[in-house]
């Protein structure tokens, strides 16, 4: 079926496969649907890990610009 979405190929290794297809089949869900569900849940932490990881990035160049500032003054 067609869809908007963009869709991701992922590996997992044998026992986290198992979860996810006994999990599925319990809910008598897709193991995909299993899988969307559980990135839904966990997107507000994703989004906080990757603020901070951007803001980690942006202090790491600002401080290595005022390194080069200083440095080009003396």
């Amino acid at each position: 079926m067609p869809t908007i979405n963009p869709r991701v190929q992922v590996t997992l290794p044998p026992s986290l496969d198992l979860l996810v297809q006994r999990m599925a089949a319990l809910q008598r869900v897709s193991k995909s649907q299993v899988l969307r569900e559980l990135l839904e849940a966990a997107e507000p932490a994703l989004q906080r890990a990757v603020a901070l990881m951007d803001a980690a990035q942006k202090a790491a160049e600002s401080v290595h610009a005022g390194l080069a500032q200083r440095l080009d003054q003396e």
